[in-house]
């Protein structure tokens, strides 16, 4: 963990369930120490399966924002503090054009209340990230990222989350 620069979890979704994630600074898988993140440099959120093996795998994510309490430049110094903390959800100001990233066969869609649906089909090396519109996001008042996420598809899920920063 010392040379991967991220945090990550993951979590079972049975089909039609919803389930809240965090991923925690400092922690990765199991809330076990992780690469110490720098929160004030959040550049990406990874969304990843396992190679899924048969069927599509399915899941919309409704909400995604930072929080928990913790006792003109150039476009990659820039600091953005999203309003609230949310970065997807109703109250987000969510460009899929330039904030959506999906690659390796998976699809990314903003659905209904600025959420984002996502698709995996039969395949490895699928993910989709979710950055900033410019630079970086500013967590640095935040402990961890929420992600609520919803099972859409008929299969069992078994999203990843990685929040990643620069430096």
């Amino acid at each position: 963990w010392q040379s991967s620069p991220f945090n990550a979890e993951s979590i079972d979704i049975k089909p039609g369930a919803t389930a809240n994630l965090k991923v925690i600074f400092g922690y990765t898988f199991g809330y076990k120490p992780g690469y110490p993140l720098k929160s004030e440099a959040v550049s990406r959120l990874l969304f990843f399966m396992g190679k899924v093996k048969d069927g599509e795998r399915r899941f919309r994510i409704d909400y995604i924002a930072a929080g928990g309490a913790r006792g003109e430049a150039k476009p990659e110094s820039i600091r953005l503090f999203p309003e609230g903390g949310v970065i997807v959800g109703k109250t987000a100001k969510l460009n899929p054009a330039t904030q959506i990233v999906a690659k390796g066969g998976a699809e990314a869609s903003l659905v209904d209340n600025n959420a984002v649906k996502i698709n995996f089909v039969p395949k490895a090396d699928q993910s989709v990230s979710i950055q900033p519109p410019a630079g970086t996001w500013n967590f640095k008042d935040c402990l961890q990222v929420k992600v609520k996420l919803k099972n859409v598809g008929a299969n069992p899920a078994n999203p990843k989350v990685a929040v990643s920063s620069r430096g």
